[in-house]
């Protein structure tokens, strides 16, 4: 008998250490990246999708981080300049938006900002200097952007030492028909007084554009890795350099902010960038839930007014993420979601 309750207790013993051992080898799932965006109306997405309820399905912010299955949280603020956010980001938390502990908790801080430093203070003044090869009124903005941009990145850092952090260029949103360009006859007078016509206006307005984007370029060749940057600027100028047309819808109808189409560039160029760096899912899931999104809106808004049916099966065979976009945006063109 006390042979046989040996026998259990080493056999119970033995299966406990077992267990045990296997529970130590056990893996533990893998943790969803986290991102953290802010900056401007341009990152919240606020402005420029269209209708503002699918916000979540056109936005860049919202297409990375359902594609990628991330965990994401948008801090952006409409109208924030560079000195707005570092204000922001050198607060302690006071509400239930936590932006400051998502900072402390996130894998990725992707950053728009910039563009309101110069939008907002005397944008038309800058082109026409521009077009004389001055730079005088930029030139009185850029120290302070440069000194802020500084200021934010250490604070990021202060906060967060081994986040990602993701600066996206500022793209030239310029055309002769936007409704930027249009929106002060004066300069455009005095813009042709100068001999600069409509076939000139995006040049110009790159000139200026290309100075403000060297504020974050040139502190990365001063701070080699301090982050890395989206260069959504580049990418935009290839698509309009190859057909106005094409370039001229990125942008949405104000003339400033991406449109759905530009929202949905954007998206893919700074995935291509989190692809480089380790920080994305796999490119075919990632297509796989992009098909996802935009299956279910052509079948939800345009019903009534394209055969989703057939866009939809052409959409489940695509193989890209650009020809998926091609796909759903040549359909819906010119046509009106059916709730509208």
């Amino acid at each position: 008998m006390k042979k046989v309750v040996c026998f259990v207790l080493c056999l119970i013993l033995a299966c406990g250490s077992i267990f045990a051992i296997a529970a130590c080898d056990k893996k533990d799932p893998i943790e969803p990246i986290k991102i953290v965006y802010l900056g401007d109306s341009i990152a919240e997405g606020l402005a420029g999708p269209s209708p503002l309820t699918e916000r979540e399905n056109y936005a860049y912010y919202a297409l990375l981080g359902r594609c990628n299955e991330y965990v994401y949280y948008n801090r952006s603020v409409s109208g924030h300049r560079t000195g707005d956010l570092l204000e922001l980001i050198r607060r302690e938390d006071a509400d239930a938006y936590m932006t400051i502990t998502h900072i402390k908790e996130a894998d990725i801080i992707h950053i728009s900002i910039l563009g309101n430093d110069i939008l907002l203070s005397g944008f038309q003044q800058m082109l026409i200097e521009a077009a004389d090869d001055r730079y005088d009124k930029i030139e009185t903005i850029l120290p302070r952007s440069r000194k802020n941009i500084a200021n934010i990145v250490d604070r990021l850092k202060e906060l967060n030492p081994d986040a990602v952090i993701v600066f996206q260029t500022v793209y030239n949103p310029a055309d002769p028909d936007s409704a930027l360009m249009n929106s002060d006859p004066k300069t455009l007078q005095t813009l042709a007084g100068m001999g600069i016509h409509e076939d000139g206006y995006r040049a110009l307005a790159g000139k200026v554009v290309s100075r403000l984007n060297s504020v974050l370029w040139g502190y990365l060749e001063e701070h080699p890795g301090a982050f890395y940057i989206s260069d959504v600027y580049k990418v935009f100028d290839e698509v309009y350099t190859n057909s106005r047309e094409e370039g001229f819808r990125l942008i949405a109808n104000d003339g400033v902010h991406p449109s759905n189409e530009g929202h949905a560039l954007a998206a893919l160029v700074n995935q291509e960038l989190f692809e480089s760096l380790g920080l994305a899912i796999a490119r075919d899931k990632f297509v796989s839930n992009y098909k996802k999104i935009r299956m279910d809106q052509i079948e939800r808004l345009f019903a009534d007014s394209v055969d989703y049916k057939s866009v939809r099966k052409q959409i489940k065979k695509a193989k890209t993420y650009e020809e998926v976009s091609e796909l759903y945006f040549g359909a819906i063109r010119g046509k009106m979601p059916k709730y509208i």
